[in-house]
């Protein structure tokens, strides 16, 4: 489904599409939403330019590690916007061993999420899940060292079947439409605390 681009064609691919276009988005553009089998939305919050996710102090270590019922787990959709064929970009950093990333067709039903793909960063590279059915599966991955607490750009291009992941302008990881059929897109932070400046998308239908 997914393969990884091991060496780079011709240097850079620029997202003009998506970066030059559009408008960065805050928190009141911003929606939470739960995960399907969570109690619970986690929180955000927005100052200086940045979306930051928010932990519950209530919650255990273990809890955030793994997400227990949506410990460490923050979603957010954008208000007023659905697109199939899209791009979505932004500036992502995550703390510790966070997983920051990008939601894109998502099928959400009165806040809750049952259906998604959601590109995470994290220590260990870029990492592409598909959520169905309460479960999520691993359907690509782009392996690299990032450092936490550092700021990458991460984008996401869909067209009709084709699905491209971009890491600071760089093409790492091409592949096909795999399930999860919503129209709703946002961003995510799991197991610790994400943040993000610049979230901007684009439709293309």
């Amino acid at each position: 489904m997914f393969r990884t681009k091991v060496t780079t064609i011709f240097a850079c691919i620029l997202l003009a599409g998506c970066a030059s276009t559009g408008r960065s988005l805050d928190l009141d553009a911003l929606a939470p939403a739960r995960e399907v089998g969570h109690t619970a939305p986690g929180r955000w919050t927005f100052e200086e330019g940045v979306l930051t996710s928010v932990l519950d102090p209530n919650a255990s270590p273990d809890a955030i590690r793994v997400g227990a019922d949506g410990a460490g787990v923050a979603l957010g959709l954008i208000e007023e916007f659905e697109a199939v064929d899209l791009d979505i970009e932004a500036e992502a950093m995550f703390e510790g061993g966070a997983a920051a990333g990008l939601l894109f067709h998502v099928d959400e039903r009165d806040g809750v999420i049952v259906s998604a793909m959601f590109l995470a960063m994290n220590t260990d590279g870029l990492f592409m899940w598909r959520l169905e059915d309460g479960v999520w599966t691993r359907v690509g991955q782009h392996r690299i060292g990032i450092a936490p607490m550092t700021r990458n750009t991460i984008a996401v291009k869909v067209r009709g079947e084709s699905i491209r992941v971009f890491l600071n302008n760089v093409r790492v990881l091409s592949g096909t439409h795999a399930g999860a059929n919503g129209s709703r897109a946002g961003i995510g932070a799991r197991a610790g605390v994400g943040h993000f400046y610049n979230l901007r998308a684009r439709s293309w239908d």
